[in-house]
């Protein structure tokens, strides 16, 4: 019985652990993409001019 309380709170905390890590991958990538159109939108211009 304890074994299988302890093991619901760990699945808990690591579900939430996936959903923290999850919205921060996004971010992270939402501010990589960004950076590389940034980046894109730069060297385009230097190839236009």
């Amino acid at each position: 019985m304890t074994t299988r309380r302890a093991m619901t709170t760990r699945s808990k905390k690591t579900s939430f652990e996936k959903a923290v890590f999850l919205s921060r991958y996004q971010i992270i990538k939402t501010l990589r993409q960004d950076d590389w159109s940034q980046n894109n939108i730069k060297g385009n211009g230097k190839d236009n001019k």
